[in-house]
């Protein structure tokens, strides 16, 4: 689609004033046409949407936030976790280039700059989709400086590139001492041994079904972070993970109500809820008024009477539905 559209605006910029240019113009269009149907139908494009929306994920995924706005409220501090003071660079070079694309039409030019504002305009609106643009980020910023490096002189090559050093990564420099710090992504041993407990419950009917990709007898529930580790590591059918919607995670964990939360369960074929202290009380995503009225916290807690607690490796606990 990137590609198209800037074939579209190359086409557009070269050779619309005539009639050949209109009919090549024209054809263009239509496969162009045709794929942002096709993406409108996509998972991604209502999840995005979704998301902008106020709906569902918003509420629960922070990845999934607009790229300055955190819970509904403004907030910069994303951006600036991200790229720093090169954020302000990065706009400066992409009205530079977007300048140069019209001025020179060059095919190369309109590429890389479709490209760059497509999947920039992608991370405002969902900053998960940075993992697409940082690449131009980065040389969009390289580009500026090499810009500025001309303009401003060889002779003052060295005190250039020290200012401009400065100005990015400074501002960096607190960010990436906290990441440094942090523990690795990886299950912690409470994890493991809950997930290999669960992967010892299952039936050879169960693990057939999670080898060949066909309906397991039951699923598990857990906060979304932990769906993988959950599937592969305990061989279990998970309603949601990294990779998908919400698919009424969120809806049920956050409900106030438990009847309404167990007939979901049991409607859902779940048959196991899985909890821990840091899905409550260390989740940076959860955005909820009344914690303890929440059906998440009195299953953690022991206070809904349809789920039994059957397994604990510390603060990881295993419910089942009877």
């Amino acid at each position: 689609l990137i590609i198209g559209l800037a074939v579209l605006y190359w086409l557009f910029l070269n050779s619309f004033d005539n009639r050949s240019g209109k009919i090549k113009f024209i054809i263009a269009s239509i496969p162009i046409l045709a794929g942002l149907i096709w993406m409108r139908q996509s998972e991604t494009y209502n999840i995005v949407m979704s998301t902008i929306a106020g709906a569902g994920l918003n509420q629960t995924i922070t990845e999934c936030y607009p790229l300055f706005f955190t819970a509904g409220q403004f907030d910069i501090t994303t951006m600036m976790a991200y790229y720093g003071l090169a954020f302000y660079l990065i706009l400066f070079g992409i009205g530079w280039l977007s300048y140069r694309a019209v001025k020179y039409r060059r095919f190369a030019d309109v590429l890389f700059l479709s490209y760059s504002l497509i999947t920039f305009g992608m991370m405002l609106l969902y900053r998960r989709f940075d993992y697409y643009f940082a690449v131009s980020g980065a040389i969009i910023t390289a580009f500026v400086i090499y810009r500025l490096y001309q303009v401003i002189g060889r002779q003052h090559m060295a005190r250039t590139i020290i200012i401009f050093l400065a100005i990015i990564s400074l501002p960096l420099a607190k960010q990436s001492v906290v990441v440094s710090g942090l523990s690795q992504a990886a299950p912690s041993s409470d994890w493991v041994n809950t997930c290999q407990w669960l992967q010892e419950q299952n039936s050879a009917a169960h693990e057939r079904a999670y080898y060949n990709g066909s309906l397991p007898e039951y699923g598990t529930l857990a906060w979304w972070n932990y769906g993988y580790w959950l599937m592969g590591i305990g061989h279990q059918a998970v309603l949601c993970h990294g990779g998908t919607a919400d698919n009424g995670c969120s809806d049920i964990l956050l409900s106030t109500s438990d009847d309404d939360a167990i007939g979901q369960l049991k409607q859902l074929g779940m048959r196991y809820v899985v909890i821990d202290d840091d899905t409550l009380y260390n989740n940076v995503s959860l955005q909820v008024d009344d914690l303890e009225g929440t059906f998440m916290y009195k299953a953690y807690t022991g206070q809904v009477k349809d789920l039994y607690l059957v397994y604990q490796s510390n603060d990881v606990k295993v419910y089942e539905l009877k």
